[in-house]
């Protein structure tokens, strides 16, 4: 039987948020036959998943083509979901039944379609400590869908109600600033609320503010003021929108974040707690270099647990995860308010089996946490991730050194395993190991 399978808009399996104006789509086939190859194919797009409204029909194509297949006769509007189907033939005269059902929604497409501020905290809040800028609104009735489009100078998180809004990391991502800037469409229909709702937006420095980019010590080299660019779109069962924008109705403060470096570290203090905020301050920034999401974005991957608990010759107590990666460490900890603990990390251990890190040159790889002393505490940073197999514990009490409380989060570019390499030689297969390892990094 011939069938159609594995259809793409862009690469990726039913996207949202693309700018793209002719998306292209491609697809695989399978067959129960031999020597089977695509004759035709027939595209069909409509503004729903039942096709009762088809907007554009390909009509039968003869060609053997079946990758990056450009919609280029189909009128796309910002934030539409469309959805298409398709069916093939082969060279043996045999024709496919009609494909699952797939679709693509759209983002932004026009720079009018930003109605929202850039907006910034207070000089005082720039950086060290991480600002946070916040904002309430208010929901009447039933929600249909609601859509975020955010991005920012600086890296971004947003939290809905309390709940991180989606699973990237380091957002908006690294690119050339000046002349780019990826935003990112999350679907936040199920974080709000029929009520009071509160959005927020946390900043870190990342590359665009951050120092000892280039090795060099230098700060601010694209830019020096972090700042958010939001706006939230909820469509309402009555057919009614409410659009909440980032505007000069926010509030900033400072936050638990107290330092935060892409290559140095992080600083939380648990025992934060807002004691005054402040009006934002609209920042006059061009909205004309946005673009949707294009790369993969950076997400957990994997998690390692620790395999040895260890002194080292100098006395330094060191967990070794048992394998190079890039991510963090998470932990569990419970304490007395205002115990400070620190994790530095490591690639190797020197000839002595000592804690090394002269091979990170001005990097510090350090993460810092005081503690709110309410029970049990788990830490993860947010805007810095370090190379690592080793960590060296600093300040933790005995009982709090148990290899249970921590793990290695594996973090990097979401990219899919197309492929796999085993055999018989072990050497070979530690070789094939350590590039896949390598390419994670």
């Amino acid at each position: 039987m011939l069938q159609v399978k594995d259809l793409r808009t862009e690469y990726r399996e039913n996207p949202i948020g693309i700018d793209v104006i002719a998306p292209r789509i491609s697809w695989k086939l399978t067959s129960d036959q031999r020597n089977v190859r695509q004759a035709s194919y027939q595209i069909q797009v409509a503004n729903n998943d039942i096709f009762r409204n088809i907007l554009w029909d390909s009509g039968e194509v003869k060609t053997e083509d079946s990758n990056f297949i450009a919609l280029k006769e189909v009128t796309l509007e910002s934030r539409i979901r469309y959805y298409f189907r398709m069916k093939v033939s082969d060279n043996h005269s045999n024709y496919s039944d009609w494909s699952e059902v797939s679709y693509f929604e759209m983002g932004l497409l026009d720079k009018e379609d930003w109605v929202a501020d850039w907006i910034a905290a207070p000089r005082q809040w720039n950086g060290e400590p991480a600002p946070q800028l916040v904002r309430t609104f208010h929901v009447d009735g039933e929600i249909k869908k609601a859509r975020v489009y955010a991005t920012a100078l600086g890296l971004y998180e947003l939290h809905l109600n309390g709940n991180r809004v989606g699973d990237d990391y380091f957002t908006p991502g690294w690119t050339s600033y000046q002349t780019r800037l990826q935003y990112q469409t999350y679907d936040v229909t199920d974080l709000l609320t029929n009520g009071e709702n509160e959005l927020l937006g946390l900043l870190g420095n990342g590359w665009y503010k951050g120092g000892n980019l280039g090795w060099e010590g230098k700060k601010d080299i694209f830019g020096n003021r972090l700042s958010l660019l939001a706006q939230l779109h909820i469509e309402m069962e009555n057919g009614k929108e409410v659009v909440v924008t980032t505007d000069e109705n926010w509030q900033a403060s400072d936050s638990a974040i107290r330092m935060s470096e892409i290559y140095h570290g992080e600083t939380y203090d648990a025992r934060f707690k807002v004691e005054a905020k402040e009006s934002v301050e609209i920042i006059n920034h061009t909205k004309d270099i946005l673009v949707a999401q294009e790369n993969e974005p950076v997400r957990k991957i994997d998690m390692l647990e620790p395999v040895e608990l260890m002194q080292t010759p100098k006395g330094e107590t060191v967990i070794d995860f048992g394998q190079n990666m890039v991510g963090w460490v998470s932990f569990d900890i419970e304490g007395k308010a205002g115990q400070e603990v620190e994790i530095k990390h490591a690639e190797i251990l020197d000839g002595d089996g000592n804690f090394y890190t002269a091979n990170l040159r001005a990097a510090k790889q350090t993460n810092k946490y005081i503690l709110s002393g309410n029970g049990k505490e788990t830490f993860e940073p947010h805007f810095t991730f370090q190379g690592f197999r080793y960590i060296q514990l600093i300040g933790f009490n005995e009982d709090q050194m148990e290899l249970k409380n921590f793990r290695g989060v594996v973090l990097h570019s979401d990219m899919e395993l197309t492929g796999d390499f085993k055999c018989s030689d072990p050497l070979i297969n530690q070789l094939q190991h350590n590039i896949l390892w390598g390419i994670k990094r």
